[in-house]
């Protein structure tokens, strides 16, 4: 489950929505809340239950895919494959994303016979992006070596100025040094990246 929400200002001749464009939503398998003022309101803008039939692929029109290996600046293993590819190494027969029938989004990462690890890595990239809101998401973390389970927004201007000129902001990551808690951080052009990988809720 994943949800956009911005703040509704009642105001005299009626509402105002706070919006505009800033940045794309990723999630990759490798809560967000602001405290508002006591006149404000949310109002649901955007959001996917993942609520398909069993088996089905997310909606292709909220979600795209990173595709590919090479590390991705972090020394990953894995390729990352769209929903549904048999682009080598990916399988269609064995996804690595797909909804359980029960509203749940499955992302998962899987070893092939041939050794390489394959996962995905979705966004809204060129879709749908956001500036001002809350986003809340619902997610169930694996533990294990190697697992990077993160959801993470990046700035959409990063074609042009790069990163981390684009700004980044990790909104969980569960790295792998960082066991007994989600991660969180923000990464910009002044202030490279600020961690706050010893706070957020603590699993055992």
């Amino acid at each position: 489950m994943y949800r956009i929400h911005k703040a509704v200002k009642n105001v005299a001749k009626g509402s105002h929505i706070s919006g505009g464009a800033g940045c794309a939503v990723l999630i990759s398998f490798f809560l967000a809340t602001l405290a508002l003022p006591a006149h404000a309101q949310w109002t649901q803008a955007w959001s996917d239950e993942f609520d398909g039939p069993a088996g089905s692929f997310p909606d292709p029109t909220k979600w795209t895919y990173d595709v590919g290996g090479g590390g991705w600046g972090n020394a990953e293993l894995e390729v990352y494959c769209a929903a549904g590819s048999n682009a080598a190494p990916c399988s269609a027969a064995t996804p690595n994303v797909f909804m359980d029938g029960n509203g749940n989004l499955v992302i998962r990462a899987i070893r092939t016979p041939g050794g390489t690890w394959t996962s995905t890595r979705m966004k809204t990239e060129g879709l749908q992006q956001f500036q001002y809101g809350r986003i809340e998401a619902r997610m169930k973390l694996t533990v294990g070596n190697g697992l990077w389970p993160a959801f993470w927004m990046l700035g959409t201007n990063i074609g042009s100025v790069g990163w981390p000129n684009c700004g980044e902001s990790d909104i969980m990551e569960w790295v792998p040094q960082y066991t007994a808690t989600t991660h969180t951080a923000w990464c910009g052009p002044r202030t490279r990246c600020s961690s706050t990988g010893t706070t957020g809720r603590s699993h055992s």
